[in-house]
């Protein structure tokens, strides 16, 4: 053994810690509001425990694996860490009804010494293709590994946990203790137009080309410094099934998004399928045709109760050349201005995620050398996105799906985008353009 080997070794034996991870079992069912079953007592042995609770027709099972319990652990690698055993859970939802669940880390308030989160690794696998890994503190106060998931009935997942002290625990970290138990919540699937499309969605890890290239594709978006870790649901390619009638209008459907961080709140996203033609503005302020006044006033009655007040980003993008999950994240931690309105314009991110998932991936990976279209491609569109340091160009489509730079004095495309109330409802209709969906409120 060399004398860095050895230094090494003896650096890693410093770092060892008793990491404690005494994982209690937490099954949560509900219809509306939460009820609590818990199991306690150490679970020795592979073949785990079921844990059953019902209140009224809804019935959710979390089988827990064997407990996690790590002692005199070292420091590891994200590969390291992946080759050790993991905690194992199945989530079964065996009502008469689908259900959203949420996936959270609940952790002993009576611990005082607790290792940083900072320095605690955590990742999760799914069979439904969930693959997530970070730090726990990225998780933020919820501590909400997975949020608002929709299991079908009859049908169940299983996952994999694995939570480790990371490499760059300092020696501050030595001696203290980790302690946590797995949540598991859950709530009945109502039938709103949300979760009428969702049910037709594409599970998450389903690529464009292998899944139902009409419909809605599930994704995982990062957290930012405005939202944590959250599902979304967009639409794909060239000409998906996702048209909608909306103040006696065709209007399109970006996706299905979760606006703000608690409790269940799926939101539709629109954008009209025409637009007003017309010059933005100024790059510094909001689009000049877009202000309540110039179109919000034109909604009938039904559509004024449908569209809800929502912050637009105003975000600042120097360089196209990112791929979408840098455009989406940018977007989130570096907006210079939040509109809330009824009424704004697409995100950069909003067309950038037509390309997701290999329905393209060079306009995907560089939108300004885009040379295809997407089903969202309209020649001149401008974004909300400002430009740093201009007053006087925005961004814009062309006809070929490429996004470049454009006088804000010039005639462009705005296309006004709103979001649906929740309560809005599915009425009729296939989402094709001879057949548009047609909702209710």
């Amino acid at each position: 053994m060399t004398e860095q080997e050895t230094i090494k070794l003896q650096k890693r034996i410093q770092r060892k810690i008793v990491l404690v991870a005494v994982f209690l079992l937490l099954g949560i069912v509900s219809i509306s509001g939460t009820t609590y079953a818990i199991f306690s007592r150490s679970l020795p042995g592979e073949k785990g425990v079921v844990i059953h609770a019902k209140k009224g027709s809804f019935d959710l099972t979390f089988y827990d694996g064997k407990n996690i319990s790590l002692q005199n652990v070292s420091t590891m690698s994200l590969e390291e860490a992946s080759a050790t055993k993991p905690y194992h859970f199945t989530i079964a939802n065996n009502s008469v009804a689908d259900a959203y669940y949420r996936v959270a880390l609940v952790e002993d308030g009576a611990i005082s010494n607790q290792i940083s989160k900072e320095y605690l690794g955590y990742s999760l696998e799914g069979s439904d293709g969930t693959d997530l890994t970070g730090t726990l503190d990225e998780l933020g106060s919820s501590m909400e590994v997975i949020r608002d998931k929709r299991l079908s009935t009859n049908n169940s997942v299983d996952y994999d946990l694995r939570i480790w002290l990371t490499e760059d625990a300092p020696n501050t970290e030595m001696g203290k203790t980790y302690q946590s138990k797995v949540g598991i919540s859950s709530t009945q699937a109502i039938s709103t137009f949300a979760d009428y499309l969702i049910q037709k969605a594409n599970q998450e890890g389903t690529t464009y080309q292998k899944g139902n290239q009409q419909e809605l594709y599930t994704f995982n978006e990062e957290a930012t410094n405005d939202t944590t870790r959250l599902i979304s649901y967009r639409y794909l390619g060239n000409n998906p099934n996702n048209y909608v009638l909306f103040n006696n209008e065709l209007w399109r459907i970006i996706g299905i998004f979760q606006p703000n961080e608690y409790g269940y709140n799926p939101q539709v996203k629109l954008i009209k399928e025409d637009g007003l033609s017309g010059a933005y503005g100024t790059n510094s302020n909001a689009p000049s045709l877009l202000t309540t006044s110039a179109y919000y006033a034109r909604f009938n009655d039904e559509s004024r109760k449908m569209a809800v007040y929502t912050p637009f980003f105003v975000s600042q993008l120097s360089t196209l050349d990112l791929n979408g999950d840098s455009i989406y994240e940018k977007e989130h931690n570096q907006k210079t201005t939040t509109i809330s309105s009824l009424v704004g314009l697409p995100m950069l991110s909003d067309y950038v995620g037509t390309y997701k998932n290999g329905y393209h991936t060079n306009c995907y990976n560089d939108i300004s050398s885009c040379t295809t279209p997407s089903w969202m491609t309209k020649n001149q569109m401008a974004f909300l996105n400002r430009i740093p340091n201009s007053d006087y160009e925005v961004y814009t489509t062309e006809a070929s799906g490429k996004v470049v730079k454009t006088s804000v004095s010039a005639s462009l495309l705005n296309r006004p985008v709103v979001y649906l109330n929740t309560m809005t409802y599915y009425v009729s209709g296939k989402g094709t353009s001879s057949n548009p969906y047609r909702i209710t409120i």
